[in-house]
């Protein structure tokens, strides 16, 4: 599968255009709570198979998104269903047990879930999402199993292909797959990747300038064939051959 590079043609300049070193963090505030883990629009898997964002309205199946992030968390949910306490879990290290700390928890704060009473802990994962086209981001917060399946699934298949193409990202489409449940087969997000991206960094050099307000030209943020890295050999995917 090709590998294709984000081009950005604005080349804004850095002096005086405010754009650079922007934050409107506040001094002494660093906590991930107070920050926020959603980026953009919130969308969600429906009971009927399609991704709505929070006013309901359906994500176009064919529209193709950048996964930028995934992030893990354990949020502690109060009394009136809203998130007291949201704690990231850094790379690399475990989910909490979470089980035990709901057990710590007197029953009369728990809260009333779809099967009965559960605790106020629970763990969350967050795919951050971009739409090179606009700039657009979407995030997708789960606890359930079908959506720890469908980001795991994701996770398992980028680190494969960064074993032998560097540090590229997926481009996917939001679709769905058929999830195995005690009360027969239900359907489960999934993330169909169609193509890799390398994130232009920092220290990329400037591209072409930002067309004219008159110009024809096409979307200022696109993805265009660049340095493309050819597809994983089949030496190579049954793990025959050490990639250098």
């Amino acid at each position: 599968m090709p590998t294709v590079e984000l081009k950005n043609s604005t080349a804004l300049a850095t002096i005086g255009d405010g754009f650079e070193g922007y934050s409107d963090r506040v001094e002494g505030d660093d906590s991930p709570q107070q920050q926020g883990l959603i980026r953009g629009s919130l969308v969600k898997f429906g009971n009927s198979a399609e991704w709505e964002t929070r006013d309901g309205e359906v994500v176009d199946h064919n529209v193709k998104l950048i996964v930028t992030d995934i992030i893990r968390a354990v949020v502690k949910w109060g009394a009136d269903k809203k998130p007291e306490q949201t704690t990231v879990i850094p790379p690399g290290q475990p989910f909490p047990d979470v089980e035990a700390m709901n057990a710590a928890i007197p029953k009369d704060q728990w809260r009333q879930g779809p099967a009965g009473p559960q605790g106020p802990f629970q763990t969350q994962q967050l795919v951050v999402m971009l739409n090179p086209r606009n700039m657009e981001h979407f995030t997708f917060a789960t606890s359930a199993i079908g959506g720890f399946i469908a980001v795991r699934d994701l996770v398992d298949k980028v680190k494969a292909m960064r074993r032998y193409r560097g540090p590229v990202s997926p481009i996917i489409t939001l679709g769905d797959a058929p999830m195995r449940t005690r009360f027969g087969e239900r359907r489960r997000p999934h993330f169909n990747i169609v193509d890799w991206v390398h994130m232009a960094g920092g220290d990329e050099p400037p591209q072409a300038a930002l067309p004219s307000p008159n110009s024809s030209a096409g979307p200022v943020i696109e993805v265009t064939a660049g340095d493309r890295v050819a597809p994983l050999t089949k030496a190579e995917e049954m793990n025959d051959s050490i990639p250098f």
